[in-house]
């Protein structure tokens, strides 16, 4: 991949910020894209090898990813999003246009389409809800019916298409210089990227919840548990790995997520911290008693940290208080780098076999129409000799 951006200098202007659903490594064939997107505006702006472009990789945890798009987002001439079912799912790629929305908003633009030029990067089904602006992304290769059908990731791919893919692709880069030329957008502040989840509690179909300390801000913006890793967000990286695996996600405080958690999949990330009182533990042994089945609670520990040892110990008091209960035993991260390592593989990380784990059993257990208060009898074929089928159970039968 080029240099084209994978860090955004204040210094350099860029013509467009390619928004799109980050997937666990990247994708080849986004980064692909970028650079002959890249080479493209170069050549239709008659500039040397120069950036003009921003791809914001997903982060790493150490990573400020906020910081690094809201400077590239404050200086885009262009918002290129790449639609696709997973774009629609995750709150990422919503929050990046949505802050960009904004800035236009802010700098008293009207015409937003010389600004917002989409892509079908891979067709939607026919339940995908429709963005507003996606007869544009459709009018891009109006003339190349297999983009509608295909979508600009199989044009990209495959060599029979290549003469579509770059008739496309220097369309929109065309437009893309054409826009700052002669409707030049000054550099602006962006909104923060985070600062407002893009799905809400009531559309979400995973919730993630943080029981930590109270602070005079909420737990979901001030937890960082890893003293020596002070830009890590533990709520943040659950969500991107719930996203990565085709979930709409939520992160909210516990008081605020709580009556969520009967119509959601749900994790608890804990703070064993928030025990370290009587008090403190009377109410997070109420919070945790009977929960949902699917409900999985997660106790995050610095061990490191200066509090690494009574985190330790609060966490055994958590641990043997609910089995005492009859609950099962709360799962547990100790460090910084085995939380990072739950991140590193969305098909078999610790985190992600958590959250797998929930959805699983939210697709068991969980409340089904007819509500449960009048269960409708469920059939299965027990007994072929029967003429008749008989009712089921909640067994795997």
């Amino acid at each position: 991949m080029s240099g084209d951006t994978v860090l955004h200098q204040e210094s350099a202007p860029l013509y467009f910020f390619l928004n799109y659903a980050h997937t666990h490594g990247g994708d080849p064939y986004v980064n692909g894209f970028f650079d002959d997107l890249a080479q493209a505006v170069r050549d239709a702006a008659g500039l040397a090898a120069v950036p003009v472009g921003y791809l914001g990789q997903a982060p790493d945890l150490e990573t400020d990813r906020h910081g690094a798009h809201r400077a590239a987002l404050g200086s885009a001439q262009v918002l290129v999003p790449l639609y696709s079912p997973l774009y629609l799912k995750m709150s990422q790629p919503q929050q990046e246009r949505d802050a960009y929305l904004k800035r236009l908003t802010a700098a008293g633009v009207a015409a937003v389409d010389r600004h917002v030029m989409p892509v079908i990067w891979v067709p939607l089904t026919s339940w995908d809800r429709r963005p507003d602006d996606f007869a544009a992304a459709l009018e891009l290769g109006a003339d190349a019916p297999i983009y509608a059908r295909d979508g600009m990731r199989a044009l990209y791919m495959l060599a029979p298409y290549r003469t579509s893919y770059q008739r496309v692709l220097h369309r929109l880069a065309q437009r893309i210089v054409d826009s700052a030329k002669w409707h030049h957008l000054p550099p602006s502040p962006a909104p923060n990227p985070g600062e407002s989840p893009a799905t809400t509690a009531d559309d979400a179909q995973f919730i993630i919840a943080v029981l930590a300390p109270e602070q005079e801000e909420a737990a979901i913006r001030s937890w960082r548990p890893f003293t020596g890793h002070p830009q890590v967000r533990p709520a943040d990286y659950a969500v991107g790995v719930a996203e990565r695996l085709g979930s709409a996600t939520f992160a909210g405080d516990y008081a605020m997520t709580r009556d969520r958690f009967e119509h959601c999949p749900t994790l608890i990330l804990i703070d064993p911290r928030c025990a370290a009182t009587p008090e403190g533990a009377r109410q997070l042994t109420a919070a945790l008693q009977n929960l949902p089945t699917w409900v999985t609670p997660l106790v995050v520990i610095d061990r490191t940290g200066p509090d690494g040892e009574q985190s330790a110990l609060l966490a055994d008091r958590i641990d043997n208080g609910l089995t005492a209960l009859g609950a099962p035993p709360v799962e547990r991260v100790t460090e910084v780098e085995e939380f990072q390592t739950s991140l590193s593989s969305t098909s078999a990380s610790h985190l992600a076999q958590l959250i797998s784990q929930a959805r699983r059993r939210y697709l068991k257990y969980g409340r089904v129409f007819p509500p449960a208060e009048n269960p409708a009898e469920r059939l299965t074929l027990r007994n072929p000799g029967s003429s008749t089928l008989q009712t089921g159970t909640d067994s795997d039968e």
